[in-house]
């Protein structure tokens, strides 16, 4: 089969300590196997297909597929804590919520956390974890044919992350509301100042950008930066979030390397909510 496949993702959950402890024991202690979709290894253990072998304990609950996007992952969370003990973990266990998408094509590579999924996140302290993987071409186009030998110079990658803001008033009175930090206008009531052309909508948009190098840096530290230079404004943010005026979120784009892996650390995603930010996460495959 060649590259027909459509756009498919799927999501599981994980808990992991670097630790000698038996995980048989800690799953019964907290009820984590009466949750559907559970495994767990020991550190050290070897997969049942003898193919891996394990550097954590690793406890694993794979996701319903019919709560197919991060808006309904919530749900299951919900399920999660009634039916474990999972808010009695102490802090010493790491809680992953990984992502793994199938692309169809170079833009599907991306992910968007709304405030209720980073609410449940950041309540179990769990970090978020894509994978995002570019089906590949496997060969069967060309039956009974050789391929030749081809050498590629990578694509060059680069990614960062940026608060924006939108809203009908005029550009310079967003950016008066963050008075010490700097801006890039994108529209100011639909006028585009890099083309210099008015566009049919009247709204305005700027955004505050990651100031960390684009080519070497990941996600998380880009989330980072910009949450740092927000913290100061964190009651105007909270003022602006009731305000229907405006729509404020985090976002983040690039074009990166496949497969791909990016995590938003725990600390990041309980910042998020603080500051009541959504993120969006736009990639591209380079």
């Amino acid at each position: 089969m060649s590259q027909q496949q459509s756009y498919s993702e799927y999501f599981y959950f994980t808990i992991t300590q670097d630790s000698e402890q038996s995980v048989q024991k800690i799953s019964e202690q907290y009820h984590f196997d009466r949750m559907w979709g559970y495994e767990a290894w020991n550190k050290g253990q070897i997969s049942d297909d003898g193919t891996h072998q394990f550097q954590q304990m690793c406890i694993r609950f794979d996701v319903d597929p019919n709560l197919n996007n991060a808006e309904q992952i919530q749900h299951w969370f919900t399920y999660l804590e009634n039916k474990t003990n999972i808010l009695q973990l102490p802090a010493s266990f790491h809680r992953t919520l990984h992502l793994v998408t199938h692309g169809a094509n170079t833009q599907n590579a991306g992910f968007h956390l709304n405030i209720d999924l980073l609410r449940e996140l950041s309540e179990l302290n769990a970090g978020f974890h894509l994978h995002g993987y570019l089906d590949q071409d496997d060969g069967h186009d060309y039956p009974y044919a050789k391929p030749i030998a081809t050498t590629e110079e990578p694509s060059p990658c680069s990614e960062y992350a940026y608060f924006c803001i939108w809203s009908k008033l005029p550009a310079n009175q967003l950016q008066q509301l963050f008075p010490e930090l700097t801006f890039e206008v994108c529209f100011d009531q639909g006028f585009k100042p890099v083309t210099k052309r008015q566009l049919k909508h009247q709204n305005s948009l700027i955004k505050l950008c990651s100031r960390l190098d684009r080519e070497t840096v990941k996600l998380d530290e880009h989330i980072t930066d910009v949450v740092e230079q927000l913290l100061p404004y964190h009651h105007t943010l909270q003022q602006l979030f009731f305000n229907p005026q405006y729509s404020l979120s985090i976002s983040a784009t690039g074009h990166i390397e496949n497969p791909h892996h990016r995590l938003v650390s725990a600390a990041n995603i309980r910042q998020l909510f603080t500051l009541e930010l959504s993120l969006d996460v736009d990639y591209y495959f380079a």
